[in-house]
């Protein structure tokens, strides 16, 4: 239910990634709480809109020309003032090419840093763009954004989750997220990182349904016994761009359920 009394009343946020797992999660808790919502999902989504979203864009965010046109879209439809950003485009390219290092293609390494990086720095980069040209709020923000790591960035599991790609792009994402946050404080706009383990989204499908990694996660992510739930990560998005926390920025939030904690075969 919405609440005038709620942080993000009126606050204008753009999810990208938002129409399915944590990006539709935090979406969503974001409309709840009485934001103005807008998401970007891919082009060939298929998912239906929220009621409570005020519209939903389609794109590539790998394409910096793309990003910039549906950012144009959007702020226009948001009259030039842009709140909150929350970026959780991201995925597997074992697809492609990705997997361990020395089996990794060439191709498979591109696409991997492309979707999870290249993705990341043009959400980033349009956002911090537009939040400089805004008056700060009755706190002195001009905007905050969160993006969406992943714990494998620098806790590895080689047997399950060996893709090299994937995790060099995470941890990629951890150096944008602190230098965007350390050139743009004195701007008033906060950047930060959700770092969670694995989370039930439909991108983890693959792996939950195998026994033997779900016998693997009781052990490695012993709080939550087996994948974190996607509610749970917007949680911790809304904490992480609540306005009432001024100071916090360049902070990596890790999620994780115990995995960067535990040793399951110890």
């Amino acid at each position: 239910m919405k609440s005038s009394s709620s942080p993000f009343h009126h606050r204008n946020a753009l999810v990208i990634g938002g129409t399915s797992g944590i990006g539709r999660s935090a979406a969503c808790a974001l409309a709840d709480q009485g934001a103005n919502v807008i998401v970007i999902g891919k082009p060939d989504d298929t998912s239906q809109i929220e009621a409570c979203f005020l519209k939903q864009i389609y794109t590539d965010m790998t394409s910096r020309k793309e990003c910039r046109a549906a950012f144009d879209q959007i702020l226009d439809l948001f009259l030039y003032r842009l709140d909150i950003v929350v970026h959780t485009v991201g995925g597997s390219a074992r697809s492609m090419g990705d997997g361990p290092l020395v089996d990794c293609t060439e191709a498979g390494w591109h696409a991997a840093l492309r979707l999870n990086l290249d993705s990341a720095f043009h959400s980033v980069q349009a956002a911090i763009t537009q939040m400089q040209t805004q008056t700060p709020d009755g706190s002195g923000q001009r905007g905050s954004i969160v993006v969406v790591g992943s714990v494998l960035a620098d806790h590895p599991s080689v047997q399950f989750f060996n893709t090299i790609g994937y995790a060099v792009a995470k941890a990629g994402l951890e150096a944008l997220v602190k230098n965007a946050a350390a050139a743009h404080a004195l701007d008033g706009i906060r950047v930060n990182m959700l770092k969670p383990g694995l989370v039930h989204t439909p991108m983890a499908n693959r792996a939950i349904s195998k026994p033997e990694i779900a016998f693997y996660l009781q052990k490695k992510q012993p709080l939550t016994q087996g994948p974190i739930s996607a509610d749970a990560c917007a949680k911790a998005i809304l904490a992480l761009v609540d306005p009432g926390i001024a100071g916090l920025t360049g902070a990596i939030m890790t999620l994780d359920g115990g995995w960067s904690l535990t040793d399951p075969f110890s």
